[in-house]
């Protein structure tokens, strides 16, 4: 979906009763600064899969190799921070 279809419909009622439909399209520097915010978190979790792939392997490594140890209590605290 292109930011340019991007649209809003908004149903009001008017001092009537009646029902009116408005349609908002966005303008040309909101359409900007979502397709930036859209690049922007691409790129991010494109750095972030990176460095998660390359922590794997280096968790791997030391898996492999039998130098891997676990900290019990940093895995406790990381889990009490969860909730």
């Amino acid at each position: 979906m292109s930011v340019e279809s991007v649209t809003a419909v908004e149903t009001l009622l008017d001092a009537q009763g009646e029902v009116r439909e408005y349609q908002i399209k966005p303008c040309l520097e909101a359409q900007a600064e979502m397709q930036m915010a859209v690049a922007l978190g691409v790129q991010a979790v494109k750095r972030s899969a990176k460095a998660r792939s390359a922590r794997l392997k280096e968790v791997q490594a030391r898996l492999a190799a039998g130098t891997y140890a676990q900290d019990s209590m940093a895995i406790a605290q990381k889990l009490l921070e969860i909730e």
